[in-house]
């Protein structure tokens, strides 16, 4: 049976639509029913399509509009979480600003969030970890602008010196 196929399954018997495990690397999926605990695998495809014990159910537009909202929900935490961690919002600078403009925009934050000057050690972190992360890409994306000569002559020992 093909792993993409979605199926939506009801046990006859209690009449109650299974509930679906992925199994193994996603090739096998595992149904089962929440009130008799019966189950059924994917792999059983002749038994699926004779409905011998089991049966597909297709899903009512108030299942799907619940899923979808579901999955929105899920899709707005997860965007909301990339948001809080973006070091340039966390910054207040663009990542298109300099590495100078950049700089003086740590250094005023820092002032304003440092313990010894009244603010608190958290933000203090959470700025200094925003400012290393902001220099490591920036660091990051030159090595790979960098022609594939000059690294590999970097990464070459320096020749013995003579006397």
């Amino acid at each position: 049976m093909d792993a993409a196929v979605e199926l939506e399954l009801e046990c006859t018997h209690c009449r109650r639509p299974l509930t679906r495990h992925d199994g193994s690397g996603g090739v096998v999926s595992y149904y089962q029913c929440p009130g008799c605990y019966r189950y059924v695998t994917s792999t059983y495809a002749e038994v699926l399509r004779s409905g011998a014990s089991f049966r597909s159910r297709p899903r009512t537009d108030e299942e799907k509009e619940r899923e979808f909202a579901a999955v929105k929900q899920r899709l707005e935490r997860w965007l909301q979480m990339l948001d809080d961690q973006d070091p340039y919002r966390a910054l207040g600078v663009s990542p298109y600003a300099s590495t100078r403009e950049v700089r003086a925009r740590f250094h005023q934050l820092a002032m304003q969030a440092h313990p010894d000057r009244g603010g608190s050690a958290s933000e203090m972190r959470k700025i200094n970890s925003a400012y290393e992360r902001v220099l490591a890409s920036r660091a990051a994306r030159e090595r790979e602008d960098e022609p594939e000569v000059a690294r590999a002559s970097r990464a070459l020992p320096a020749p013995p010196r003579s006397r």
